[in-house]
């Protein structure tokens, strides 16, 4: 993670600041990896106060140096990332995918699927054809609606956010 190197660098003095950001992590882990598979919580006022104090605690370090400047200055910029992130995330409304274009895709999609039986001869091989075609694309509308809600069987992996708490932690 970015800003637990550039508060590395900073020195002795970013300490607390690297203590608010490990618990950010671990918090913010926990929002978006429930234990036992439950529904990510992506508005999680307390992470959010953590992140504030965070921001703040770097806003407060007194840079000596111009190095150290230059990495106060980095680190808040990767905290406003890890914002604009978070805000994108938990805007409700943010949907990918508005709900009358799905409408529209599924009629349209059952439209052309309905045409093609009727004019497909009647055997078992084109009856399996429709049949697997329509499977693949429901599934396919299936999965980009998973993706955009962060449930479902297709899920962001939590791998990137351990290792970025295993390297925090070290």
């Amino acid at each position: 993670m970015r800003t637990n190197r550039f508060l590395q660098r900073f020195g002795p003095a970013a300490q607390t600041s690297r203590d608010l950001l490990r618990q950010f992590v671990t918090l913010k882990y926990r929002d978006l990896f429930p234990p036992g598979g439950g529904r990510p919580n992506l508005d999680d006022p307390r992470t959010l106060t953590v992140l504030e104090q965070l921001e703040d605690e770097v806003l407060s370090l007194k840079p000596i140096t111009s190095r150290q400047q230059w990495l106060q200055s980095q680190a808040l910029q990767a905290i406003g990332e890890i914002e604009t992130t978070r805000w994108a995330l938990a805007q409700p409304s943010s949907s990918l995918i508005p709900l009358p274009l799905l409408g529209a895709m599924v009629i349209w999609l059952t439209v052309i699927f309905v045409s093609f039986g009727l004019f497909a001869p009647r055997n078992v091989t084109a009856v399996a054809a429709l049949f697997f075609a329509a499977f693949a694309l429901a599934t396919a509308v299936k999965i980009i609606i998973d993706m955009e809600t962060l449930q479902g069987r297709v899920r962001i992996s939590s791998r990137p956010m351990r290792q970025a708490l295993e390297q925090i932690n070290h």
